[in-house]
């Protein structure tokens, strides 16, 4: 994915404790949505290993497992990055802005 600007991550760190809610099935559209576009990006730039990462994400992630934060610039989405064997490696993070 794309490195966080200070900004961003001074967001992250106030929201994963405060403003979450859970996720609906249009949240988890809207992300799947967005790492469709990240897949079609990654293939034409020959980056495999990103286009594999963005489908297990999309694969796994599920309105049980899928958090939000929203306001009015963005979503900011949580969710569990696994590796094959099912095992919890860590906590992704996908930010979305606004139109």
């Amino acid at each position: 994915m794309l490195p966080l600007t200070q900004t961003e991550v001074e967001k992250l760190l106030y929201t994963e404790h405060n403003l979450t809610r859970p996720a609906t099935q249009d949240d988890v559209n809207l992300m799947k949505q967005s790492l469709n576009r990240l897949v079609e990006k990654y293939y034409k730039d020959g980056l495999d290993d990103k286009v594999f990462e963005c489908i297990e994400i999309k694969k796994s992630v599920n309105v049980k497992n899928l958090s939000v934060v929203e306001d009015e610039e963005s979503w900011i989405f949580s969710f569990p990055i696994k590796v094959r064997n099912e095992a919890l490696l860590d906590t992704g993070y996908l930010i979305l802005q606004k139109a």
